[in-house]
């Protein structure tokens, strides 16, 4: 019975991959710390160091006298986020699937999957608030310590390049450099694929090549997600661990097992289950929020 179980557990974890990949924005956002990662549900926490900047450096005639100056650096540990959701599926079905190998749709799992993904995405973009208020662990959205405020609809063609040139400088301000993503509300990334000039001109490509004036390619996107409330969006650098980076203790996985009370007749019990936490580092000044869009 347990090899059965696990197998099918194998079988589902196939099946999940392929569409988590396709789903998480937030993946796409933040790089994984590999160093860190992949040390199971066990590993509950991970210290995590915040960094401030430091003074400019000196330009003189002479070799300039040495003034040395530490890091402004404090530490926390950040408590790992488990995410989960159960399914189940019909005896009969697991009983098909052990004498014939027969084939059980994973329907069921991706579906639990992609509920894990959108709650991830949610960890990820703006951050875990049990309350609805107060936010235990903080994503992107809320780490940010900028935010360009200008009125600026994105109905109307040429705001958005406007809005996006606008929370460039803010960002280059703190010397924060691109390639750019910026992930907005499916609402306003919407307005940005029809959005042309009245000769045709695309404002969706125009923002492309400003989010990649500092590259050779086309690395930095233009994302959307309903978790980003309609009217705001953020500008932040390509995937740079130097801001921040996520900590994958366990992967997304299936879990699979049977109620002891009836081993023989019960239903099988399934749950997707991942261990994860976006960590953000220096003081939020790297991510640039949009407001009145």
């Amino acid at each position: 019975m347990t090899n059965a179980l696990e197998e099918l557990a194998k079988v589902f974890d196939n099946k999940i991959e392929m569409p988590l990949q396709q789903r998480l924005i937030g993946r796409k956002l933040i790089p994984r710390n590999d160093e860190l990662s992949g040390k199971g549900i066990g590993n509950q926490s991970v210290e995590t160091f915040s960094f401030s900047d430091i003074s400019a450096a000196i330009i003189d005639y002479t070799i300039p006298e040495k003034s040395y100056e530490g890091v402004d650096a404090t530490s926390a540990a950040v408590q790992m986020a488990y995410l989960a959701k159960d399914y189940k599926i019909p005896r009969t079905l697991f009983e098909s699937f052990k004498l014939k190998g027969q084939s059980i749709d994973a329907d069921v799992a991706i579906t639990a999957a992609y509920k894990v993904a959108y709650a991830e995405d949610q960890l990820f973009l703006m951050g875990w608030a049990p309350d609805g208020t107060n936010y235990k662990i903080k994503g992107l959205y809320q780490s940010a310590n900028q935010t360009e405020s200008t009125s600026k609809d994105f109905g109307t063609y040429g705001n958005a390049k406007d809005k996006v040139g606008a929370a460039i400088s803010l960002a280059e301000a703190v010397s924060v450099y691109g390639p750019y993503n910026i992930v907005l509300n499916p609402t306003q990334k919407n307005e940005l694929v029809v959005s042309e000039s009245t000769t045709g001109k695309s404002e969706w490509d125009t923002i492309i090549r400003i989010l990649n004036e500092n590259s050779n390619s086309n690395i930095g996107q233009i994302y959307s997600s309903p978790i980003i409330t309609a009217g705001t969006g953020m500008l932040l650098p390509v995937q740079n661990s130097i801001y921040f980076d996520y900590v994958e203790a366990q992967g997304p996985v299936n879990d699979i097992g049977q109620d002891s009370k009836s081993p023989k007749f019960s239903p099988i019990f399934g749950n997707v289950l991942e261990a994860i936490v976006p960590r953000i580092k220096y003081n939020g000044d790297q991510i640039i929020q949009f407001t009145n869009i």
